[in-house]
């Protein structure tokens, strides 16, 4: 005969449940329940496996960002054709690999992975938005190239002021030359026109303009011209000739461009991972509910807790057996210091005609020297 190996067990189950689990657990024949009705537990069936709610949720909520965003690049990458995007198998997890995923190596490169995705996710939201603007400031400096004076020479200087300005409509233009030429310290010099004026009409006077004014009539200038339909434009902090400035905005677009496609071929290659995160995302889902039943169960008084001894070979059988009944959920847990655990005999067929005989002087228990 040999003393079997024993585990202690906690299980947690429903009201609605309670029947049934115990004729489960008493058809076994192998499970000895532990007497509670004196014990003050503080039990891991009623605290969150390792996780809060809060945290499952935020988990939760980044996987299925992450999830949209490489769905989204592996359609692109469907439109271009790439191999790589062409859907998988995806993998098949039973509920106990996915319960078991989010504590093992497994779910720790997953938490990786979902982290690197949801920052190239940024990185690319990121440089869209550099794009639009480098663009837009490319298209304004592109209107501007007939200036060929640096912009940071615009404004007062010695003697005199120059201004840098459009004017959007033959009629404004009309007055604008009406009352330039009556002026004998103000002249407008007409820009390189661009494709707005030169769809308005060559010599329309539409389009980008300077004015040159007397240091003593610049002020008022530049306010008649105004009234007029003049609009001076401020380049701001801008330095260089137009076209100066939109070689480097080509440049700064072309670097861009470089980081770009570096953040898009990491994502490209992050969404091969789409099914095994999708899984990641179901664990996380069973997590979240197991862990808002826990809560729920702090405030119920319709959760019934049970302790028991049962051989460590019965362990899974009996955890198949309640995961089928639902409502349910059953742990391992140390045993307290004060304890005894049963001890459970297995014997040999060939000796069970003798077991009467040795069971006159006693049977062995775990406290036997």
């Amino acid at each position: 005969m040999s003393l079997d190996r024993v585990k202690k067990i906690e299980v947690l189950c429903h009201d609605v449940r309670r029947d049934e689990l115990l004729g489960l657990l008493e058809g076994t024949g192998g499970v000895h329940l532990i007497d509670l009705s004196e014990s003050e537990l503080d039990s891991p069936a009623f605290r969150a496996t390792g996780d809060s709610t809060s945290g499952l949720e935020e988990e939760l909520t980044l996987a299925d960002r992450v999830l949209r965003f490489l769905c989204d690049v592996a359609a692109e990458q469907g439109e271009e054709g790439s191999a790589a995007a062409q859907p998988a198998v995806p993998p098949a997890f039973s509920r106990r690999e996915l319960v078991s995923m989010l504590s093992s190596d497994r779910g720790e490169r997953m938490r990786e992975t979902l982290e690197k995705a949801w920052q190239a996710s940024m990185e690319l939201a990121e440089l869209d938005g550099e794009r639009k603007e480098l663009e837009h400031e490319k298209l304004f400096l592109e209107s501007w190239t007939g200036l060929d004076l640096p912009v940071e020479r615009l404004g007062p200087r010695r003697g005199y002021a120059l201004t840098a300005g459009s004017i959007e409509s033959a009629a404004a233009a009309g007055k604008i030359q009406e009352w330039v030429a009556e002026q004998r310290l103000v002249e407008l010099v007409a820009l390189a026109p661009d494709a707005d004026s030169q769809n308005a009409g060559a010599g329309s006077g539409v389009g980008k303009s300077l004015l040159i004014a007397h240091e003593s009539v610049a002020e008022d200038s530049v306010q008649n011209l105004r009234d007029r339909g003049f609009v001076p434009q401020d380049f701001g902090s801008r330095a260089g000739t137009p076209a100066e400035q939109v070689e480097r905005t080509r440049k700064m677009l072309a670097e861009l461009d470089t980081r770009e496609s570096r953040a898009r071929e990491q994502a490209e290659e992050l969404a091969r991972a789409i099914p095994e995160i999708r899984a990641f995302r179901d664990a996380l889902g069973l997590a979240l509910s197991k862990a808002e039943a826990v809560e729920q169960s702090q405030r119920s008084a319709r959760a019934l807790l049970f302790h028991a001894w049962i051989r460590e070979r019965d362990i899974a059988p009996l955890r198949a057996r309640l995961e089928a009944l639902g409502e349910t959920d059953i742990n391992g847990i140390e045993p307290e210091e004060s304890e005894t655990p049963p001890s459970p005999l297995t014997e040999k067929p060939v000796v069970e005609p003798y077991r009467m005989l040795t069971d006159m002087f006693g049977q062995p228990t775990r406290t036997d020297p």
